[in-house]
């Protein structure tokens, strides 16, 4: 039989913009024989490697073109070009998370089934700063939103997790809402502790991590303002109670 087609930028054509950013553009790109819509990731290559991330794009790939969940958007295609790296998505073709929660008004309605009435979110810095989907969940809110925190780094040190914990505290937060990575998920479960507890300090979480060999932490049975989390990785912290957190001084998670 004939050759598979080997697929490549002339196997789509481009229809519309999507979104944009970091290190490219995603478009809605249509394939040339079989018609079908997907979205296409075009990266490009001299971003990626300035910014020394080409392991976390390939691990991306991998992972996307291995995992099938009804959550996660499959990976149909991947090839490469001299300037480009392109990925051939799943196309969704509902509209955004802000069209999302204004026809069906999820976020909202869950909160208000918790009784909370003052939603602290803590979000990625780079999704606040280079797309729309921030601003989008504040506004689905409305006054529902007490404050926006953005501050997280990788690993979540101590010192931002007393950073955030005091910005709740300011708000009057009842409820954390998280839309990030492992790290943020993490810093959120802490910043619950650290409020339930009244830390204001990093010395204050000293007593609280869990030490192996030693009796564990002294967290009271203080009730935890709830959490919820909008995960953007794959890191699964929102299915475990436990928070890595770092203590920068020993350079060391806890």
């Amino acid at each position: 039989g004939p050759a598979p087609e080997q697929v490549g930028p002339h196997s789509f054509e481009l229809l519309e913009l999507l979104g944009r950013g970091s290190f490219g553009e995603v478009y809605r790109a249509r394939h040339r024989q079989t018609r079908q819509s997907f979205a296409m990731k075009v990266l490009r290559k001299f971003r990626i490697r300035s910014s020394n991330l080409l392991r976390y794009t390939l691990t991306e790939r991998n992972i996307l073109a291995y995992v099938r969940h009804p959550y996660i958007v499959s990976l149909h295609h991947a090839f490469q070009t001299p300037s480009y790296l392109v990925l051939v998505l799943q196309f969704c073709p509902r509209g955004n998370l802000q069209q999302l929660i204004n026809r069906e008004g999820r976020l909202p309605q869950a909160l208000a089934r918790l009784g909370c009435r003052r939603a602290f979110l803590m979000v990625s810095g780079s999704l606040r700063k280079d797309t729309p989907v921030v601003d989008e969940i504040v506004a689905a809110l409305g006054p529902l939103c007490a404050g926006v925190w953005d501050g997280m780094p990788a690993h979540t040190p101590r010192e931002a997790v007393i950073d955030a914990a005091g910005k709740a505290r300011q708000a009057g937060a009842d409820v954390i809402v998280t839309l990030g990575g492992g790290s943020l998920t993490d810093g959120a479960k802490a910043v619950r502790i650290a409020l339930a507890e009244n830390v204001t300090d990093v010395a204050g979480l000293e007593p609280l991590h869990y030490q192996p060999g030693k009796r564990g932490s002294q967290i009271r049975s203080t009730p935890l303002i709830p959490q919820v989390t909008i995960p953007t990785t794959l890191s699964a912290g929102e299915f475990s109670p436990y928070a890595g957190v770092t203590d920068t001084a020993k350079k060391a998670a806890s």
